[in-house]
């Protein structure tokens, strides 16, 4: 079972005012994806995707809202597991987590929608954004 801290606490109180977790989408996120995001239709789920599994590693807090130019929704999720260190498999950990997403909403009979998983990282070493073809030793290129 995980050990709560004050700090997934805190997360967990602050992520689940909306007004709060959209001042930190706003803030944080990419501009490109920030600005795209109806913030007018930005409300919480009462989904989880955090499986038994996962439970011990993640606790999550889903929000949906509108893409400005398509009106499709998209799942905007917090994986409250803040990170103090850079993770060497956080795309192992997103990938699970992303699969258990897309099979609930599946399971669910609802349309899929787009997932953007949020990690909230306030570790002192620099985190370097990698994509994920690049945790790989591929002998070609044309393998990406």
């Amino acid at each position: 079972m995980k050990e709560n801290t004050p700090h997934d606490d805190l997360f967990k109180v602050t992520f689940s005012m909306p007004s709060e977790a959209a001042a930190f989408l706003r803030t944080f996120m990419p501009e490109w994806i920030s600005s795209k995001l109806d913030f007018n239709t930005f409300r919480q789920e009462p989904d989880t995707f955090i499986n038994e599994n996962l439970r011990p590693y993640f606790s999550d807090i889903v929000y949906s809202c509108q893409w400005k130019d398509s009106q499709k929704a998209v799942k905007i999720s917090f994986l409250l597991e803040h990170k103090s260190y850079v993770p060497k498999n956080i795309f192992i950990q997103l990938l699970r987590y992303l699969t258990e997403a897309y099979d609930h909403q599946y399971k669910s009979g609802n349309e899929l929608n787009l997932v953007l998983p949020v990690v909230i990282y306030h570790g002192s070493e620099t985190w370097q954004a990698r994509n994920f073809a690049s945790y790989f030793d591929l002998p070609e290129d044309r393998l990406i």
